[in-house]
């Protein structure tokens, strides 16, 4: 029975021991220290090594935040924070990455870091034990200085380089050939389009014998009428719909004495094209001389 109890308080000790374990470790010889660990003895300039960063301060006092600038000349990028607590004081671990970019040697280098005192807000300084920074060029002694080539190169076979020239040449004339094509298609010149009179005049001789013929005969009419609007009074009559061209104040304005009258021609056209409303030849004829009345009146 007794080897029992001895057994269960041996277990007990080595329980309180493990969950008490980081409370035991010792407090700071000072306030504050720091530790600098995995520092290289001679770095390679440009490469990465881990380095961790141990900071240590008495519970009466409260650290500043870690800057990574304090261990300048080295670039040190920061992976992890732990931060444990302890009966007597704090325990800070920054681990994480650091470089050394130049080539100039430093013979007593040390960290440091500044803490406040609770009570007064006195600040005080520790610093790293010193070392010496040697940093490796990248550049061994007896390196060649000549650029290196990603891959060797290969010359191209004289059957397969004038088969590429080949290739290159037929693509280059089939481009050349329809560049000039195209541009001589658009330096063609439009035909002009006939003055609205001379439209109106050939309508004359173009009445129509059959009803359904009625329908392109009176959108010639409306069409040099709106492209006369256009022309004589900047008003973009053919690209309107006669009710907008009605509702425009801008174009009555423009259009003058001419408005009504044009208007009420663009709605006879509308209604023979539009709601297929039947003409006889004599109608045909009077809107016809009433459009050449205006335009002729208005044309200089």
């Amino acid at each position: 029975m007794s080897g029992l109890v001895r057994a269960s308080a041996m277990l007990l000790l080595v329980l309180a021991a493990a969950a008490c374990g980081p409370a035991s470790e010792a407090p700071p010889a000072t306030e504050l220290s720091i530790e600098i660990l995995g520092l290289p003895e001679a770095a390679d300039l440009g490469k990465a090594f881990p380095l961790t960063i141990i900071r240590r301060w008495t519970r009466d006092h409260e650290a500043l935040p870690f800057d990574a600038a304090a261990l300048q000349p080295m670039v040190f990028a920061v992976h992890t924070v732990k931060r444990h607590g302890f009966a007597t004081h704090w325990r800070e671990t920054i681990q994480g990455e650091a470089w050394l970019l130049d080539l100039a040697p430093v013979d007593h280098w040390s960290a440091g870091f500044e803490a406040r005192a609770l009570a007064g807000g006195r600040r005080s300084e520790a610093r790293s034990a010193p070392r010496a920074l040697r940093v490796l060029p990248a550049r061994k002694p007896g390196d060649s200085l000549d650029a290196e080539l990603p891959t060797e190169l290969h010359l191209i076979p004289p059957r397969a380089l004038v088969v590429l020239i080949s290739c290159t040449l037929l693509v280059s004339a089939l481009w050349t050939l329809w560049f000039l094509r195209r541009h001589s298609r658009r330096r063609q010149p439009v035909a002009a389009k006939p003055a609205p009179r001379a439209r109106l005049a050939a309508l004359v001789h173009a009445s129509p014998r059959e009803g359904a013929d009625w329908d392109r005969w009176h959108v010639e009419l409306s069409g040099a009428l709106r492209d006369h609007l256009e022309e004589r009074h900047a008003v973009a009559a053919p690209r309107m719909t006669t009710e907008e061209l009605a509702r425009d104040p801008e174009a009555g304005m423009r259009c003058g004495a001419a408005h009504a009258p044009s208007l009420t021609l663009l709605r006879e056209c509308d209604a023979v094209k539009f709601a297929a409303e039947t003409v006889q030849a004599d109608e045909a004829e009077v809107r016809l001389a009433a459009a050449r009345r205006l335009v002729e009146r208005e044309t200089p």
